[in-house]
């Protein structure tokens, strides 16, 4: 993967372990490898309500599912390629050991596995390669949480290249 000393894998892990757990959900109700702030709670009225952990708006909504659509449009909504009033927000939030969030990273990632020929396989289905279809994260965007390997490349792609910060780690940690 060009992994090109111990620093750099040791760096690599540690951001999985900081962003990820390695995929250790940590509330009830997390998906292991998907993004969680978990505070979204029941009232007694029946609504549900919560506060965004970027902007500390106060978030409500009838139902758990409108009130996480609403709660991660707050955080993420019209930032990194997620159009505001949409579910892209919820969707593209982050996602996998590294957490690869917003629209626009996961087209890229998209772009740049199906350009190295990356193939993985998915509910009897292969993605990527010349045999398989076509490698699709805007799609498929819970492929990485629910596929390790596809999370682990998406991780190491993502650093090694700078694909998420513009900056190869081997120009940051060599």
């Amino acid at each position: 993967a060009g992994i090109g000393s111990r620093t750099q894998a040791a760096y690599i892990l540690a951001t999985a372990d900081h962003e990820s757990g390695f995929g250790t959900p940590r509330f009830s109700r997390s998906e292991p490898l998907v993004e969680e702030r978990n505070n979204i709670s029941q009232r007694s009225d029946g609504t549900f309500s919560g506060t965004d952990h970027v902007t500390g708006q106060s978030i409500r909504g009838n139902s758990l599912d409108e009130t996480e659509t609403r709660y991660w449009d707050s955080a993420y909504g019209g930032h990194l390629g997620n159009e505001r009033g949409t579910t892209d927000a919820k969707n593209y939030r982050g996602r996998g050991y590294v957490q690869l969030t917003g629209e626009d990273n996961y087209e890229r990632m998209t772009t740049a596995l199906n350009a190295e020929g990356f193939v993985y396989s998915h509910g009897g289905v292969t993605y990527g390669g010349p045999e398989g279809e076509p490698i699709d994260l805007l799609t498929h965007f819970e492929h990485v949480n629910l596929v390790p390997a596809l999370a682990a490349r998406v991780m190491v792609k993502g650093m090694m290249e700078g694909i998420f910060t513009g900056k190869a780690l081997g120009s940051e940690v060599n």
